[in-house]
């Protein structure tokens, strides 16, 4: 008889006991997956797939998939990273999506402070997006991992837009034409992942002001004064 399952929690069931990828056969087990169409999806071999399970009964102290799937109905936090994942790429969508429907009907200075803000976790929504980018940024994926290569490539998909339009921006001469695109948008980035960190760390309403404050008076380093 399978022994039964301990609200308890100890070492093996803490979510960083699992590996990226056994969380992600977990998460396909609890979608209603099994061996063979997790295989699929995860475009590794059903003995793979079987091995993953095998590990993360051991580390989780359960006998069964029915008691794997149970566990994880308790205690949710076992998928937070997969859980993060999505959050991660729902929040970029977002954003894109935000950004490219501002653009398209207000151009100008302004937009760019708007366009910074919205980046920014300013909201209880935006929070939650940057600890979602956080837990993925420091979750240290293998350089070369399927997962690591879609970043890099949607990066650069983000970089080349954004200098094009930092272009934009120099030729109708609203921006510094002595500053590098690439210039602006790194240091830019850095400004920002540094300015997220302390918001979400620190939810006191002065000192966002002030964070805030820091960024603008970056942006408006690279405006161009106005006659």
């Amino acid at each position: 008889m399978d022994a039964p399952l301990s609200d308890e929690s100890s070492p093996e069931s803490s979510p960083s006991a699992l590996s990226k990828r056994e969380q992600e056969v977990l998460d396909e087990l609890r979608n209603g997956g099994r061996v063979a169409t997790i295989a699929i999806k995860l475009s590794i071999s059903p003995t793979t797939v079987r091995n993953h399970l095998q590990r993360i009964f051991w580390k989780l102290g359960v006998h069964s998939q029915a008691e794997l799937v149970e566990h994880v109905r308790r205690h949710p936090e076992t998928l937070s990273d997969v859980d993060a994942e999505a959050r991660y790429w729902q929040a970029n969508q977002r954003l894109g999506a935000e950004i490219d429907e501002l653009i398209e009907h207000r151009w100008g200075p302004d937009v760019f402070h708007e366009i910074v803000h919205r980046a920014l976790p300013l909201s209880d929504a935006g929070r939650e997006e940057w600890l979602a980018r956080l837990a993925i940024w420091t979750r240290g994926d293998a350089a070369g991992s399927e997962i690591s290569r879609k970043r890099v490539a949607e990066i650069e998909v983000w970089r080349s837009q954004a200098e094009k339009r930092i272009v934009k921006a120099q030729e109708e001469g609203w921006i510094r034409r002595d500053a590098m695109p690439s210039e602006i948008l790194e240091q830019l980035f850095s400004l920002l992942v540094g300015v997220s960190f302390q918001l979400v760390a620190d939810l006191d309403p002065k000192r966002k002001e002030s964070q805030v404050r820091v960024v603008d008076a970056y942006i408006e380093n690279f405006l161009v004064a106005a006659d």
